[in-house]
């Protein structure tokens, strides 16, 4: 999105209108991996499926897993406070975004190729504080995206249209994600597909948040 500059037109361009709306579906497409299946990936291809106490660790995770994603949830609200109290340019939206995207994809990929060289309960402590973090950061991502949609336009309606259009993508990812994750995760090959699929997912996220 080219938002380094503030807008001389009542609404943004068209064209970053676009990009604000379909980027959305791969946002979402990554959250809702992240968000729902990870714990899949957890239960059927992380390095403690293999270990004695397996079914003590992922409960203790799967638990865990629930306070992280309320703590997580605090990054909003910090990331909602941070901009009350900067009135930047609309540019700050643009460098927020992509921000946030930056450390949240380098989190996740840590995620995925660091803590499997842990075992056991460093396993499980790895992955709760590598989870949070990229989560935490996503926050100012996701909220500096959805907070330029209140600058795109001075015209309610333009606004409202362009939500609809972005919910839009956001379903679709979701949807997307959702048919995807539970098919791929069968047979022997579970570790290699989940982590083929993660890695597309937060690749394609990244890369939409650059444009």
């Amino acid at each position: 999105m080219n938002l380094n500059k503030t807008f001389d037109t009542p609404d943004a361009p068209r064209k970053t209108q676009v990009l604000f709306e379909t980027t959305s579906l791969f946002r979402d497409a990554f959250y809702e991996f992240n968000s729902f299946f990870l714990l899949l990936y957890v239960q059927l291809a992380s390095p403690i499926v293999s270990d004695s106490n397996y079914t003590l660790l992922f409960f203790v995770l799967s638990m865990a897993l629930i306070g992280v994603k309320i703590l997580s949830g605090f990054g909003w609200m910090f990331a909602a406070r941070y901009f009350e109290r900067h009135p930047f340019k609309t540019s700050v939206y643009r460098d927020m975004t992509f921000q946030g995207s930056l450390v949240s994809t380098a989190l996740f990929l840590l995620l995925f190729f660091v803590t499997p060289l842990f075992s056991g309960w460093r396993y499980v402590v790895a992955f709760l504080a590598f989870d949070f973090l990229q989560e935490f950061f996503y926050a100012f991502n996701d909220t500096a995206y959805w907070a330029f949609l209140n600058v795109s336009s001075y015209n309610e309606k333009v606004r409202n249209r362009i939500s609809s259009l972005a919910n839009f993508f956001c379903l679709f990812g979701s949807i997307t994600v959702a048919s995807l994750a539970p098919a791929l995760a069968v047979g022997k090959n579970t570790t290699r597909n989940l982590t083929i699929l993660g890695v597309i997912l937060v690749t394609f996220y990244f890369l939409s948040q650059m444009t």
